[in-house]
């Protein structure tokens, strides 16, 4: 080996050396980063925490509300209503209930005693993702109640308890204050339907309900629209809310604008449709009337807000002390053989 050569290699190392010296880990960065880190992990820790506490308290919350909102609207009602001694106020934690046939698939939630979310089994979205007519927060149920005393309860701010048939096909939410006293909402979806029977049955009311209560019950649908199709523009083209007269024609709203209507004379049904898909709220009487609404959406997900108030008249029982309103929804395809099977004009 020539001295040039040694020379060579001896820089090599040298370099090598230098390299290695100048890049180890300093002990104080290497023990900065290890505090950051700690310090991320524990605020993630706190976050959680913190978020499972909120839930906790929130949930405790509605317990309370509904433990008090329950005890004001029940307790102004004739002594003979009266006759059992009320039970204790247990309940669970919220939980979702699920009805399902061959064609559709929904989960219940105790919290509001409404649907959860819809899915239309056999189809896809443009993404292959599962078809859901709404999920979670884009859809909403609400019934408003008053007493004589012109307290007001809202089911979408109470808690619920489930009882699920035996055969599975039928599950009724109850909002309970006594033996004799409840409110319940009543699913039940036959075999391989898209058509589903709601009967909302108040009991242990006779003569406590307030003079707008007794004729009809309000209630408030609104759906967030969901994109389905890979042709968004065209969708929104086709999607918009229907609604039809009683035994007169059927009208649409405005499919590219803000729209709202104030309907005083019977409505027979109306609907939240899309391009392909629609749900539609049917009462077994006419609703006296309805305010509907539809607001376009800046949105990847959603195309459009629907919104419906909806006056149902009421069937009372006095010799059974309860007051039923019955509906039927068909949460599925736009096919007209299908819609006119259920003979509704749909």
């Amino acid at each position: 080996m020539d001295k040039n050569t040694t020379i060579g290699l001896l820089l090599i190392g040298a370099i090598i050396v230098l390299f290695s010296i100048y890049n180890r880990p300093d002990q104080e960065k290497l023990a900065e980063q290890r505090r950051i880190r700690d310090s991320l992990v524990m605020v993630e820790i706190e976050k959680a925490r913190a978020e499972a506490e909120k839930q906790v308290a929130d949930s405790a919350a509605l317990i309370q509300q509904t433990r008090n909102d329950v005890a004001d609207f029940f307790d102004f009602v004739p002594s003979e209503a009266k006759s059992d001694s009320l039970e204790p106020f247990t309940l669970p934690e919220r939980q979702f209930v699920t009805l399902e046939n061959e064609k559709v698939k929904l989960l219940l939630d105790t919290e509001g005693g409404g649907i959860h979310s819809v899915q239309l089994k056999g189809y896809l979205r443009y993404n292959k993702d599962s078809l859901y007519l709404f999920e979670g927060d884009a859809g909403y149920f609400n019934l408003d109640l008053y007493n004589r005393k012109s307290v007001k309860l809202s089911s979408a701010e109470q808690m619920f308890v489930p009882i699920i048939s035996d055969d599975g096909r039928s599950v009724t939410m109850r909002l309970k204050h006594s033996g004799s006293q409840y409110l319940d909402f009543v699913y039940t979806l036959p075999e391989n339907e898209y058509m589903m029977k709601f009967d909302i049955r108040l009991v242990g009311m006779n003569n406590g309900l307030h003079p707008e209560s007794l004729t009809n019950f309000k209630i408030n649908w609104a759906q967030k629209l969901r994109r389905q199709e890979k042709g968004e523009a065209f969708e929104r083209r086709y999607s918009r809310i229907f609604y039809r007269y009683h035994n007169q024609g059927t009208k649409k709203m405005s499919e590219s604008r803000k729209d709202t209507k104030e309907i005083t004379e019977p409505i027979q049904w109306f609907a939240f449709k899309d391009q392909f898909f629609t749900s539609v709220v049917i009462p077994d009487k006419p609703f006296e009337s309805v305010i509907l609404s539809s607001t376009p959406l800046v949105s990847e997900d959603y195309l459009k807000d629907y919104k419906a108030d909806a006056w149902a008249p009421i069937v009372s029982d006095p010799e059974k002390n309860e007051h039923t309103v019955g509906f039927r929804f068909y949460f599925g395809p736009v096919h007209y053989t299908t819609l006119k099977a259920y003979d509704k004009g749909v």
